[in-house]
Order: C-alpha cells, then sequence, then structure tokens
C-alpha cells in the first residue's frame, strides 16, 4: 500500500501535469505532431489521459477539441491511427505489457470521439494496421498468443464507430 505522502506526490504531479498540458496540447513539433503522438509513442497512457482531459484538449467548443484529436502529422496519421499502428507493432513485437497500454490509450482516445474513419496519406485506416496483409507490404508476422484477444478487442471497437473494413489502400488497392 502506498503511504500517504506517496499519494500526495502522485497528485500533485498530476496537477502540475495538468497545468502544464494546458499550455501543450495544441503544440505541433516538427513532424507535426502534438504531445498527444509522443505519449503514443512512448507509451504514456497516464500522461495521455491528462492532456486528454486538461482544458485545452478539450477546447472552448467541440471544434477546437476536434482540430486536436485530427491532428495530422507529416504522414496524414492522426493519433488514434498511431495509436492503433503502434498496438499493431506490440501485439507482434513487443508483448502483453505494451499491447494493454497501447489499448488502454485506443479506448481515452475513442472516448474522446477520435476519428475511426481516418485514414493516413497511403490510403491506410486503422483496420489496415491491425490486418496486415502480404500484398500491402505489412508483412504478416504473427500476433502473440496473449495479445490476440487484445487486438480483437480493439479492431471490434474500432468498426463499431466506422472504421473502415473495406477501403483499399492507395498503393495496391488492397482492402484490410
Amino acid at each position: 500500500p502506498k503511504s500517504d505522502a506517496a499519494d500526495k506526490l502522485q497528485r500533485v504531479l498530476k496537477k502540475a501535469h495538468a497545468d502544464q498540458a494546458k499550455t501543450l496540447a495544441t503544440v505541433l513539433d516538427s513532424k507535426g505532431q502534438t504531445p498527444l503522438f509522443d505519449c503514443i509513442e512512448n507509451g504514456e497512457a497516464e500522461h495521455l489521459e491528462i492532456l486528454l482531459k486538461s482544458k485545452a484538449a478539450r477546447g472552448t467548443n467541440s471544434a477546437e477539441k476536434r482540430a486536436l484529436l485530427e491532428a495530422r502529422d507529416d504522414l496524414g496519421r492522426t493519433v488514434l491511427l498511431r495509436a492503433v499502428e503502434m498496438a499493431a507493432r506490440s501485439a507482434r513485437e513487443d508483448g502483453m505489457s505494451e499491447i494493454e497500454v497501447d489499448c488502454r490509450m485506443i479506448r481515452a482516445l475513442i472516448e474522446q470521439k477520435a476519428d475511426a474513419t481516418a485514414v493516413d496519406c497511403d490510403g491506410w485506416a486503422a483496420t489496415h494496421h491491425i490486418c496486415p496483409t502480404e500484398e500491402n507490404g505489412a508483412g504478416c508476422r504473427a500476433i502473440l498468443p496473449g495479445a490476440v484477444g487484445k487486438l480483437a478487442d480493439v479492431l471490434e471497437l474500432l468498426i463499431s464507430k466506422g472504421a473502415p473494413v473495406d477501403t483499399p489502400d492507395m498503393d495496391k488497392g488492397v482492402t484490410p
């Protein structure tokens, strides 16, 4: 069990991160990525959730919030597409602890109404990342046994939110 001092320290740190998020959530780096992308790429689910709950992420209106969630990097990926890409990679390479974090971040983005129908500059939707084929050049490394259910749950969630299952990519016209 955590001590009261440790709990207090954790609360102070969360508040500091939330205050910082108020100014950072809309800043873009040289790749066109917001700090939300950094959270995804570094597996920082807690920080992503803090940013999503910050005033900057909520915005003063729904258009500002949508703009943050739908910001695209230099490859045309939204934060949700990047999170799904990372989850698919974790499911094939990294193992259960990473896939758990990736799935948590995907659910947090979906809860904030991130667009599950988005496609990147190559025409890849979230479903292309989860269900790669040899034809689309992604290679079909096997999903790690413990990650199959997690990735299936994410796929089901994305499809329920409108992720396309029949959108061809721009390179070879391959669907997921």
